[in-house]
This record gives structure tokens, sequence and C-alpha cells, in this order.
């Protein structure tokens, strides 16, 4: 007749056998940690394309595979509140904007933040021109 304090014995040789055999740096343990990074890049990659596409119109990767635009004709000129006739900043870009509803300018500011203004709003002119 065995007793239990007898199986709890045997079952604790057993855990150490198996902890003495597997060693640390096992191919195992290896593959794990490397297939856990491909993935974690991956959905990564993919949660910040998600995220640049719905609020900047574009992907990160949209320049590696060359799919920007070279079609607009305002970057790098300067621009101006049609009011006020005041310097904004510079013109990095245009899009549709979620919060405006309607098409905008981003233009660097003297700090380098990028900000959204209507088209409407902006006078755009050659560097150069007063």
């Amino acid at each position: 007749m065995i007793f239990r304090a007898e199986t709890e014995v045997f079952n604790q040789r057993d855990e150490d056998e198996y902890y003495e055999e597997e060693r640390f740096f096992s191919w195992y343990r290896i593959k794990t940690v490397m297939i856990g990074s491909v993935a974690v890049i991956i959905i990564g990659s993919l949660l910040v394309s998600l995220y640049t596409q719905s609020q900047y119109g574009g992907t990160p990767f949209d320049s590696l595979f060359g799919k920007t635009d070279k079609s607009k004709k305002d970057e790098g000129k300067l621009a101006y509140d049609k009011q006020t006739k005041i310097f904004i900043g510079i013109i990095r870009g245009e899009g549709h904007s979620r919060t405006y509803r309607k098409q905008v300018y981003y233009i660097e500011r003297n700090a380098g933040q990028l900000y959204e203004y209507p088209k409407d709003m902006i006078e755009v002119r050659e560097p150069g021109q007063k």
C-alpha cells in the first residue's frame, strides 16, 4: 500500500528531474521568444499604420513603397492668414480633416509642430514674395 506522502516525494523527484534536463537557452525557448518578437513587431506596425491612416490619411510605410503624391504644388510654400495677412508657417502637406470636415493644409509653425488649417482660410505665397 502506497501512502500519500510517498507519492508526493515521487512527484517532487519527477519535477526536479524535468527542470534539470531543460537548459536555460534551449531551442524551444529561443524559438518561442523569436516567434513572439516577430508577432509583436507585425502587430505593432499594423496598429501604427491603422492609427496614422485614420488620423493623417497615410501610413509611415507610404514613403518606403513609393506611394507619395508628387502633385502637391503647395508644399514648402508660405502660409498666411487671409483675413489678417499674418504669417502662420510653412505648408508641409495637405489632406482631408475629420475635425473640420474639409480640405486642410498641414502647416509647420515656428516651434516645429504641425497644425491643420482649412484651405479656405489660408493664403499661399511663394518664398521671397511679399
